[in-house]
């Protein structure tokens, strides 16, 4: 019995918070939560002793709960539907499911959505749509009372102190050295008579002379000069936010109407922790619940309304701008995100905020959310009898259920899901999928929410692990992992493959212990983040897919994911207006980018005539001013007018040894086309676009959207 109670505990602790980062693809969310936790930390430790007393109390009543009168509910996001053995869920006791709003709003899902619907519905679980509320489809915060940040430039005239040089001459008496003659008898003997003879030899000599010199001190001057500023200042558009939040009860009522939903989750129903700042933000966000309420109810009284709410207790409305009674009377359950990894806290601090918040609740259940891992930053799974230990706790403190959050990062041995064997995936998939991952991050220079393997829908960071494992020669396993980072750190070059092979190896190991990909990877070509460590081994898995082979080295571009390769750079002046008119020029009715990116790789090199000197001297205005420029500034005028007619380019740098024989640095451009980088290099008539006679063999040392010389 007691088991059961742990299992259903387990599941609801699934909390609605790190799922929506799932579907906003905003790996920050969790790193947010985890800030707001730390900032009110020592609110909640003063407040836990208030409720000690009444904890006891409850825990004394609750000792005759038994585990079936507890209610079991779950998270699950949209890429687990596949996975999720309803029939066990309902042996351990769970009888709600929140999930995810990705499985209603993406065409993908929907078959997957039917099944799962009907499915539940006969095993006698409620699936309730997990709402994202007041996030918008990037993952950024909205404020519902619509004010909005932005920021004031401003100058003004201060006098300040201006140190300078004060120079000054003054004569000086310096040493300096001769040499000089020092004649000696040189002494012989010749015919039994000592005779000399007189010689020299140089010597040192230290003489003195005055000279002047110039000198400097730092003075100070007083002068006014003009100080600019920004201020950050606050407005408010109550027409945006009006129509956020109708957007956002329709969307809600949507769900209600599709057959098998049971009820509405709301998550994200709060302030990220600055509610304090925002005048009346607890009676907003209370509004907005009232609002979608009264809007589900008018619909259907019979669903269930709940929402996720921060645990902090009486500080949770200063930072949230949730206050659990108000909240309560517009709500069937309330769902407090207990997770005690994130606070650093144990099974007490969860029994304690359960009855905190119990007592707050009118006639609301609370059913407390329980995290079933470490912590955000350690996503292991907590142990059976920990799990239990804390389900207890909430029961303990009066809780009328409890919420795992969330389903593929719980113990195995509370809930296994279906066998792997059903959801069986080849190194073959994995190509395929690798290929088309490869073409959407070079179309939309991003990475997708998620991607399709086989029959199955897996995130980018498991994507990542089968890839990894694919390289290596690994089971073709999959995991559960926290999303990785989606800052993109600054890398180009080529990795070998011995370099890539480490890599990955590194990967699965990181990621095995630690339960989400790494921030970070050292490598030759910079530090790899993770989505162009994802990007770059996509690119070898379908280099395999296409060859046969594993290649012998893969370039790093992580310029991909800025959108790179079409503005301006520095000294490539896409924009300038003479750039833009002679691309125009040039490409005037030609329609296909293979036909363009002749024409202009040709202009060029007709146009301009090559003059030797190393690195930089005119930029493409320039070169195109002069009519004349070294490999370097060809290039740029090359990469200029490519970018200008819509097609990327980016610069290579290498060794090369050319056809006389020399060997010298040298720049030359790349145009992408038909999904691959073409050679351009115009420094020689010998040449045309793809393909170069005047070297014959090079060193790659960098690929670059900016040249840095």
């Amino acid at each position: 019995m007691n088991i059961l109670i742990a299992l259903v505990l387990a599941l609801s602790f699934m909390g609605s918070n790190v799922a929506s980062a799932v579907e906003m693809a905003d790996s920050s969310t969790e790193d947010m939560e985890a800030q707001n936790t730390t900032q009110t930390q020592e609110n909640t430790t003063t407040e836990q002793n208030t409720t000690d007393t009444a904890a006891k109390n409850t825990t004394q009543t609750q000792e005759n709960t038994t585990t079936e009168q507890a209610h079991g509910a779950i998270w699950v996001k949209a890429y687990d539907m596949g996975k999720v053995n309803l029939s066990e869920l309902k042996d351990k006791g769970i009888s709600d499911v929140f999930l995810e709003q990705l499985a209603f709003n993406d065409e993908r899902f929907r078959s997957n959505l039917t099944s799962f619907l009907g499915n539940a519905s006969a095993q006698g679980i409620r699936v309730s749509a997990w709402v994202i509320c007041l996030k918008d489809s990037s993952g950024k915060w909205v404020d519902p009372t619509g004010r909005y940040a932005y920021n004031v430039t401003t100058t003004s005239k201060v006098t300040v102190q201006e140190p300078y040089r004060y120079y000054y001459t003054v004569t000086v008496k310096k040493a300096y050295t001769t040499y000089v003659k020092k004649w000696y008898k040189s002494w012989y003997k010749y015919r039994g008579k000592w005779r000399y003879t007189w010689k020299y030899r140089y010597v040192k000599k230290t003489s003195y002379r005055y000279v002047k010199e110039t000198r400097y001190t730092i003075k100070y001057r007083t002068v006014t000069k003009t100080v600019t500023s920004t201020e950050t200042r606050y407005g408010y558009n109550t027409t945006h936010a009006e129509r956020f939040i109708n957007n956002l009860t329709q969307r809600i009522l949507s769900y209600t109407n599709i057959s098998g939903v049971g009820g509405v989750h709301l998550d994200y129903i709060r302030y990220p922790g600055n509610a304090y700042q925002v005048p009346n933000a607890t009676n907003t966000i209370t509004e907005i619940v009232k609002r979608i309420s009264e809007a589900v109810r008018a619909v259907n009284p019979g669903l269930l309304l709940s929402a996720a709410l921060m645990p902090e207790k009486s500080s949770n409305a200063h930072y949230y701008g949730q206050n659990y009674t108000q909240l309560a009377e517009y709500l069937d359950v309330l769902i407090p995100m207990a997770y005690k990894g994130n606070y650093r806290e144990d099974s007490a601090w969860i029994q304690n905020v359960t009855a905190y918040i119990k007592a707050k609740s009118l006639n609301a259940e609370v059913w407390t959310g329980l995290q079933t891992y470490r912590s955000d930053s350690n996503v292991t799974p907590i142990p059976e009898d920990e799990l239990m230990g804390d389900i207890n706790a909430a029961l303990s403190g009066g809780a009328d259920g409890y919420a795992l959050f969330r389903y593929g990062l719980i113990d195995t041995d509370f809930i296994a899901g279906i066998p792997s064997a059903a959801n069986s995936i080849t190194a073959e998939l994995i190509m395929d999928a690798a290929s088309r991952f490869k073409s959407f991050v070079e179309s939309n220079y991003r990475l997708p929410s998620y991607v399709t393997v086989g029959e199955r829908q897996v995130t980018p960071a498991e994507f990542l692990y089968l890839l990894a494992e694919l390289l290596t020669g690994g089971d073709l396993k999959t995991g559960s992992f926290s999303e990785g980072s989606n800052t993109t750190l600054s890398a180009s070059g080529t990795i070998q493959k011995d370099e890539y092979l480490r890599i990955a190896s590194q990967v699965i190991s990181y990621m095995s212990v630690n339960g989400r990909p790494p921030t970070s990877v050292p490598s030759s070509a910079g530090n790899l983040s993770f989505n162009v460590l994802t990007y770059i081994l996509s690119k070898i898995a379908a280099f395999k897919e296409a060859n046969g082979r594993l290649p012998n080295y893969v370039t790093v571009e992580s310029s991909v994911f800025s959108g790179g390769y079409l503005s301006s750079t520095a000294n490539c002046q896409v924009s300038a207006p003479e750039i833009q008119s002679l691309a125009a020029s040039i490409t005037r009715g030609l329609t296909s980018a293979l036909s363009k990116a002749t024409a202009i790789f040709n202009w060029v090199r007709d146009h301009i005539d090559y003059s030797f000197y190393y690195n930089t001297r005119y930029g493409a205005l320039g070169t195109l001013k002069n009519r004349t420029g070294n490999c370097v500034d060809m290039t740029h005028l090359l990469v200029a007018l490519s970018r200008a007619a819509g097609i990327k380019a980016r610069y290579v740098h290498a060794t090369c040894t050319f056809i006389s024989g020399n060997v010298y640095g040298h720049v030359w451009a790349q145009f992408y086309l038909n999904g691959s980088w073409v050679n351009a290099d115009a420094s020689s008539s010998m040449n045309s676009l793809g393909v170069i006679k005047n070297w014959k063999s090079a060193t790659i040392k960098g690929y670059y959207e900016s040249l840095p010389f």
